[in-house]
């Protein structure tokens, strides 16, 4: 190969790695060779949560709207993951899994049936304890086991696209929840609101006219 042909191969290798960088910040992707997680933030114990999250929030992804609701279980899981990292800047010690207990309202309490069957969603894909007797695990076993590969899948992988880059929270209207302050709709919302999801939130950047 003579030295042209090398400086040129050599240019469109550096193309190639300037156009694969660009993508993956423009689709909101994790840093180039790290996950959204760490390992020791990834405990067996985490992923559990994570999946409990997803149904508690969002719901199962079946239907005529699974790939939606996939997609969204994937943006609550950001928007957590989003939060303690801002969280973690103030409080080094907090830990992924106590901000998705914190938020859900299944890890906070355990009082109604709902919350008490999410709790009970396992790692070993068993019925839960207190799963309602009119419905049949066997239904919604292979449902439960797509959440848990899911979140795993999102936990572990470098390039899984965030849907919703900078959302720090979720909620709406339909819940009576929104954040007041410096919180604004995240423009993804329109996707997930559309067949009753979610809305998320980003904060405002502040700005002239912003008020602090």
């Amino acid at each position: 190969m003579d030295r042209f042909s090398m400086w040129t191969e050599g240019i469109m290798v550096a193309v190639a790695v300037v156009v694969i960088l660009t993508a993956a910040e423009c689709l909101g992707v994790a840093s180039a060779g790290s996950a959204p997680l760490p390992d020791s933030e990834w405990t067996s114990e985490a992923h559990v949560w994570t999946a409990r999250v997803a149904v508690a929030e969002v719901g199962w992804a079946a239907g005529e709207h699974s790939w939606e609701k996939g997609l969204e279980h994937q943006a609550v899981w950001w928007a957590l993951r989003t939060r303690w990292k801002q969280m973690s800047r103030r409080y080094p010690q907090l830990r992924y899994l106590d901000v998705v207990k914190a938020y859900c309202t299944s890890g906070r309490f355990n009082k109604t049936a709902r919350q008490q069957w999410i709790r009970g969603l396992n790692a070993a894909e068993l019925r839960p304890e207190a799963w309602p007797r009119r419905l049949r695990w066997e239904r919604f076993l292979p449902l439960w086991g797509g959440v848990l590969e899911r979140a795993h899948r999102w936990a572990t992988t470098w390039n899984v696209r965030n849907p919703c880059p900078g959302a720090v929270h979720f909620g709406g209207t339909r819940a009576g929840d929104m954040p007041k302050g410096r919180m604004k709709r995240h423009p993804c919302s329109g996707l997930f609101e559309s067949y009753g999801g979610n809305t998320f939130y980003l904060v405002r950047k502040e700005g002239p006219g912003d008020g602090g």
